[in-house]
């Protein structure tokens, strides 16, 4: 891999500089490719410690900064650019080569591979882009399976919700001045499952348990084969870590199959949208899987007349903007899809064009093609329709999918 300015220049400082500023930004870089959604560690301050100590006095440390995809922002601190993993692991790896060169032992958890679903959309063909639009298509239909959503309703207190969402709904607070009602039951009791599903059903999880040592943190040994069983349930990935205490090897398969999810109830976005989809759909809601081809998925829910951003992660509710102002993300391609439909919805999650959504999208891809594309698979979904349920879903639904709405706090009666 061919080295960089800012990695030579730090390379050539004395060693004691050189290590101690490599260290920092392994791990700050280490930091960021393992939590790609925590915002704390994307942004380092100038005049913190650690940049003052640490980075400044070592030339070119800094420039390793800039080269590693961080902005200076208003002159007092460094925010990471959400569109540079690529650059921020080959810097990642460069300095890691450099820190052994110079004999310097590191953490097995700060050496960190560049996760696959952090790469660069500009490093897709237009067959990995229906490659993974197939996938994703392929994907959906598993939601409508009956026996599945029948597994799915038995995790859910469903009376518990029901009556939660009944007493709301019927409060005064759910009334507006002319006595009308604010929200609707069905509005009502899916906050009540998301709250729920986010509170007491699912867990995050960043690195497993030991089971033999659950107060020790394990160690990332990198990528395991999946066994059969594993593989039966949709883990293509399967993450490897060593615990210290008793050296035991602890497997993280990275289900796919909601059905699964439903008994290990723990994962990343991946996993919690995936569940959370099938869920939602066993519970009469009309539902789609959104995938940011970047590094987040989430669910969007059709009420009032529109489909509702839902981000079970967060539980957050018809905030469509959330990732580009909240999380300061360059969105590029975001698509949703079930078993009636795929479409391009990254417009509704943009703010306009204010951060260049355009410009990156014709850097990548055809639009042309695409919509080709998304027309021919939802001309194969359509097909596989029964008559009864082409006449719930007809043709207007594509239309109305396709509506540009943009989250309001006000809803409608």
């Amino acid at each position: 891999m061919a080295t960089t300015a800012g990695v030579t220049t730090v390379k050539a400082q004395e060693d004691e500089l050189a290590i101690t500023a490599g260290r920092t930004l392994v791990r700050i870089s280490a930091n960021i490719l393992k939590n790609p959604d925590d915002m704390k560690y994307q942004s380092i301050k100038k005049n913190s410690n650690v940049f003052q100590a640490k980075i400044l006095p070592c030339s070119g440390a800094v420039q390793c900064v800039l080269e590693m995809g961080f902005k200076m922002k208003e002159g007092e601190k460094f925010i990471f650019d959400r569109t540079c993993f690529n650059e921020l692991w080959r810097i990642h790896e460069l300095l890691v080569d450099m820190l052994r060169q110079k004999n310097v032992m590191l953490d097995v958890d700060t050496v960190q591979s560049m996760p696959t679903s952090l790469v660069r959309l500009s490093t897709l063909s237009h067959k990995e882009i229906y490659q993974r639009l197939r996938s994703h298509v392929s994907h959906v239909n598993v939601y409508e399976n009956a026996r599945l959503q029948e597994k799915a309703r038995s995790c859910v207190p469903q009376d518990e919700l029901k009556d939660k969402a009944h007493n709301i709904y019927d409060s005064r607070a759910n009334k507006d001045e002319k006595g009308g009602e604010r929200n609707t039951y069905e509005h009502i009791l899916l906050l009540q499952l998301m709250a729920w599903f986010k509170k007491d059903f699912f867990k995050w999880t960043d690195k497993p348990k030991c089971p033999n040592c659950p107060d020790s943190t394990v160690d990332a040994m990198g990528s395991l084969p999946p066994t059969s069983e594993e593989k039966s349930w949709g883990a293509g990935v399967v993450e490897g870590y060593r615990c210290p205490s008793c050296t035991s090897l602890v497997r993280f398969p990275r289900y796919n199959h909601p059905g699964k999810l439903l008994e290990s109830r723990n994962g990343r976005c991946g996993e919690w949208a995936n569940c959370f989809t099938l869920i939602c759909r066993a519970m009469g809601y009309e539902t789609r899987h959104v995938t940011d081809w970047s590094d987040h998925v989430w669910t969007e829910v059709y009420l009032y007349d529109r489909w509702i951003h839902c981000d079970p992660c967060e539980n957050v509710m018809d905030k469509p903007l959330l990732y580009e102002s909240g999380w300061n993300k360059k969105l590029t391609l975001i698509v949703a899809a079930n078993s009636t439909q795929v479409v391009d919805v990254t417009r509704r999650y943009c703010h306009d064009d204010r951060d260049g959504m355009y410009e990156r999208r014709n850097a990548i891809l055809m639009e042309r093609w695409v919509e080709d594309l998304i027309r021919s698979f939802n001309s194969t979904q359509q097909s596989r329709m029964t008559d009864d349920k082409k006449r719930k879903y007809p043709r207007s639904n594509e239309q109305r999918a396709t509506r540009v709405c943009m989250g309001r706090q006000t809803r409608r009666s």
